[in-house]
Order: C-alpha cells, then sequence, then structure tokens
C-alpha cells in the first residue's frame, strides 16, 4: 500500500473518531462505508469500522467487523482489545478473557488489555481471583491508575478496607471516570487527614459519582465534620443538588455552597474518600438507625395517606430495576412478571422505580388482585429529597441494588435487597447483612444466573407473610 493510501486512511479514520467524539454517529458511519468500500480488508478500517459500531451501540455489528479483522489479522492488538471490551459489556466473560489473553500474548505490556482482563474479575463474585490478576498486570504496569482502581474494588469486595481505600483514591486518575466525577483544582493528590487541618481553615466536602454512592458516603460526613469543627475548621458540603435539601436537614449546622466558597479552601475532599478515614475495619461500621432525615411533615402526611390505604396491612415499597448494560443493569433488574410471588402476600404496595418500565409492576400487581400504588410525581422528581420522604412513609423496602437501597440506610428503614451473586462491594458481605448498614438492610441471594429471580422472590414473599411493622430484618436469610 502507498504512503498516500496510508495516509488517506488515516485521516478518514481520524473525521470519523470526530465525528463519535461530536455525537454525529451517522455522518461517522458514512465515512466508514466510504473506508470499507476502498479498503474492506485493511485491519486500520476494520477497527475503525467496529469503533463505529460500538460507539452507536450496534454490538452484533461491531463483533462482526472486530472479527472479520482479527480472521487475517489475528494479532491486531486493537481489534482484540476492543473486541474483549465488548464482550466484557455483553457479559461473556469467558469469552472475554480469551480474546484478552490472545492480546497479552501478543503484547505483555498492553495497559488497555490488562485493564479490561482484570475488569472482567470485578463486580463478578469473584474478588480473590481478581486480586491476583490485577496484581499480575501491576507487574507488568505499575503506573496504571486504571489497574490501581481495578485492585481498590476487588479488595473493597472482600472487605479489605484500609487496602481498598488506600487504592481507590486512583479513580481521579482514571480519564472515563475524571470526566465523569470531575477535578476541583484544590483537591491534593496526596489525601491529608482530618488531624491536618487548623483553626480558621475551610474543607469543602464535594460531590461524589452517582447518587447512590454519595447517599452511602454521606454516612461518614457527622463524623467528618465533628472532627474538623474540633479542630477549628469550617466544613462546607457542595454536594449532588438534587440532596441539597436533604444535607440542609441533616446538617443544618453546615454550609451549603451555592456558587462560591468565601475564600479559599485549604482542601476539597470528594465524599467517597472520607470512608478511609473512618471504616477501616469491620467494627469501624457503626451500627447506626439512620444518618440522613426526611421531611417530618411531608413523611407524617404521606405516612397517614398509605395508612388509612393500607387498612392495616404493611406497607411496602418497590424498586424492581437498577443500572444500565455496562453497570451490570442484567443482574440488577427483576422483570415485572416476576414479582408474582410476592404480590400474593397481602399489602399496599408501593412503586419506587423511576423508569418507564417499572411501570408494568402495575399490570403485575393488577393480574393476581394485588394493589400497586404508584408515585411518579414524587419518585420521578429532580428533587430527591421527595424520594426521601416517601421512604421514610413506609414500613419496609424490598429492592435491588439501586439508589433507593442507600436512601432506606441512610433513613434506617427496613429494607431487603434482592441480589445476584454478582454484585459491587457496595454491597458484598461475607453475610446476610450489609456492612454499611447492618441493622436495617438484609441480603436475598439468588442461585445460578440461568435459575432466574423466581426462588427468591418465593422466599421473600414467606417472610413478607410473618412480617410486622417496626421488625427489623435480623442478620439471617430466610
Amino acid at each position: 500500500m502507498s504512503l498516500n493510501h496510508d495516509r488517506d486512511i488515516e485521516i478518514l479514520r481520524q473525521e470519523v473518531t470526530d465525528r463519535i467524539a461530536s455525537g454525529d454517529g451517522l455522518k461517522a458511519e458514512s465515512v466508514v462505508a466510504r473506508l470499507l468500500g476502498r479498503w474492506p480488508e485493511d485491519p486500520r478500517v476494520l477497527v475503525t469500522a467496529g469503533n463505529c459500531a460500538l460507539a452507536a451501540g450496534c454490538d452484533a455489528l461491531a463483533v462482526e467487523r472486530y472479527s472479520k479483522c482479527l480472521a487475517s489479522h489475528p494479532d491486531c492488538i486493537e481489534a482484540l482489545t476492543n473486541l474483549g471490551f465488548l464482550y466484557r459489556r455483553l457479559h461473556l466473560l469467558e469469552e472475554a478473557r480469551a480474546i484478552l489473553r490472545r492480546g497479552i500474548a501478543v503484547d505483555k505490556g498492553n495497559v488497555d488489555c490488562w485493564t479490561n482482563y482484570s475488569a472482567t474479575f470485578v463486580n463478578e463474585g469473584m474478588p480473590e481471583e481478581g486480586e491476583r490478576v490485577t496484581r499480575e498486570a501491576l507487574g507488568h504496569r505499575p503506573e496504571s491508575a486504571a489497574l490501581r482502581w481495578n485492585l481498590a474494588l476487588v479488595l473493597l469486595e472482600q472487605g479489605r478496607w484500609a487496602e481498598g481505600w488506600a487504592e481507590y483514591r486512583h479513580r481521579f486518575e482514571v480519564p472515563a471516570l475524571t470526566k465523569a466525577v470531575g477535578r476541583l483544582p484544590w483537591t491534593p493528590r496526596r489525601l491529608p487527614s482530618p488531624e491536618a487541618l487548623g483553626r480558621g481553615q475551610l474543607v469543602v466536602c464535594r460531590s461524589e459519582q452517582g447518587l447512590g454512592d454519595e447517599i452511602l458516603f454521606a454516612g461518614v460526613l457527622r463524623e467528618f465534620i465533628d472532627d474538623a469543627r474540633a479542630r477549628g475548621a469550617e466544613v462546607v458540603i457542595s454536594g449532588n443538588r438534587r440532596l441539597k435539601a436533604v444535607y440542609r436537614r441533616s446538617f443544618p449546622d453546615v454550609r451549603w455552597a451555592e456558587s462560591g466558597f468565601g475564600q479559599m479552601p485549604a482542601w476539597v475532599v470528594p465524599m467517597g474518600d472520607l470512608p478511609g478515614f473512618y471504616r477501616c475495619v469491620d467494627a469501624d461500621f457503626p451500627a447506626h438507625t439512620g444518618y440522613l432525615l426526611a421531611d417530618p411533615e411531608d413523611s407524617k402526611l404521606l405516612r397517614r395517606s398509605l395508612l388509612k390505604r393500607a387498612r392495616g396491612r404493611p406497607i411496602v415499597g418497590l424498586a424492581p430495576s437498577g443500572g444500565c448494560r455496562w453497570t451490570h443493569g442484567a443482574f440488577r433488574s427483576v422483570a415485572p412478571s416476576e414479582w408474582s410471588p410476592l404480590f400474593s402476600v397481602p399489602a399496599l404496595f408501593v412503586g419506587l422505580g423511576y423508569r418507564e418500565e417499572d411501570d408494568r409492576l402495575s399490570e403485575t400487581a393488577a393480574a393476581v388482585g394485588a394493589e400497586l400504588l404508584t408515585c411518579p410525581e414524587i419518585v420521578r422528581q429532580i428533587d430527591y429529597s421527595r424520594t426521601f420522604d416517601l421512604v421514610a412513609a413506609l414500613d419496609l423496602v424490598i429492592t435491588v441494588p439501586t439508589s433507593v437501597l442507600h436512601v432506606a440506610g441512610a433513613l434506617g428503614v427496613p429494607c431487603w435487597v434482592a441480589m445476584d451473586q454478582r454484585a459491587a462491594w457496595r454491597e458484598c458481605s461475607r453475610d446476610a447483612a450489609i456492612p454499611w448498614y447492618p441493622v436495617s438492610h438484609a441480603r436475598f441471594l439468588r442461585g445460578r444466573v440461568d435459575d432466574g429471580w423466581c426462588d427468591l422472590i418465593r422466599r421473600m414473599a414467606r417472610r413478607l407473610l410473618v412480617f410486622q411493622p417496626g421488625q427489623l430484618p435480623g442478620r439471617c436469610e430466610p
């Protein structure tokens, strides 16, 4: 191939990349069609075509294009890496690991191959193997922040808190997470400690990752605020604005950052760094009964209305789905039809799902003569404090791993969690409890993936038959 051909391919490949970055998927695919029309067998073209399909969510087409590239160019490292990533996203883990091992054999120092390979063991119920693989990867690429991040996650899954938090801070060096979390100029690379704070200093506690994560991390805020205040420092909260009303109720003695801080902060601490000070061994997790507050008047009104409608039955909130396809959504969602055994139990069910597809639960409930009350005007509000008010009015929450799990924990409301064996560190445990919410929460684990959720839902239904309002879950799964 001539130099002119190489140059033309690279120019068009860059145009595809730029179009994808700008969100112009149709134009990107039209450029891909030109590339394939002129150089249908070129590995660079096939990889670019696969990347375009991957960005557009056309997974089957992306697999086809990467596979075609590898059929004629089996050592193409970019195709191996991207196909491995795609198989991982599709939860085809054995296929992903096989492809990525091929990539590592081609280039033992390829950080993308190692990162994707180690990630196939994160949140998959096998953290020990994940640790082994990630440490092997770090032997080749010790400078990789993404590998350090994977190591943090598998250590936290094992409940090795101090080791996990030490690695967890590397998240701010991972481009994808930095883009999502952001970075303030005063956030230090090396984490100070509360003991380093001095009189008159300003400390900003800032929002962190997803809504559920931030609610979980807020369980450490009071300890940090009190420590800072004991040293004469002031704490300002710069959290997710959907939680503004909740923070103001729960921490009335702490200023909320509206637009500026008033003075240069001495330290901007992401909330996800706080557990590294206060949750380093199992004994550090308090048996609390809540740490955030709902609006007492709104909750009282909602409770009164629900009691009238329940007529002596328990009032049970139900959140059936969570996550998306790249955050284990397939293992964090229970189809509406699978909840039928639960609806056979006399109770007033309250829908806590915020997605439109969750509305189909009403049809399942109606089919067995159960009552499911939906409150879209509450659970779909931008102001998440309304969800807090509703959850505080319930007797029990039944949920998959999603943000409502953390709302119930923050309020101390009894909660049963329907879980797959594949779980993130937030919900992992060595018994039926969840360390962050040891008093209020109990986990119900399902068996193999191909067993479905039916057995788990039936166990929940049997437990609900004998549930009494005000009853805490206890530590033993039924």
